[in-house]
């Protein structure tokens, strides 16, 4: 599966990946959380000033997303309070 994100260590924004269509989007099991968590935010260009929470939201827990957006748009990753065990990696699939 594409990586969203991979081996996320620090606090911020991950660039943004440019999809086509539905997607959902899954924690990798090999993440490590340390007390982080981790938000996907959606926008129609990769400009991060123009990133929305899109409803994802992964909290010290695996899980998956569904991101129903239509035509092509951008998801990026959002990462708070990491500590130096955390190793955070998601990913995707259409």
């Amino acid at each position: 599966m594409p990586d969203l994100c991979r081996d996320i260590k620090v606090d911020g924004r991950v660039a943004g990946v440019s999809i086509t269509g539905p997607c959902t989007v899954m924690v990798d099991g090999t993440t490590v959380w340390g007390g982080a968590s981790a938000r996907i935010d959606i926008a129609s260009s990769s400009d991060a000033g123009k990133m929305v929470p899109s409803g994802g939201q992964f909290n010290h827990s695996d899980g998956s997303f569904k991101c129903d957006a239509v035509g092509t748009y951008f998801l990026s990753v959002f990462v708070q309070g990491a500590t130096s065990t955390t190793n955070i990696s998601i990913e995707y699939v259409q």
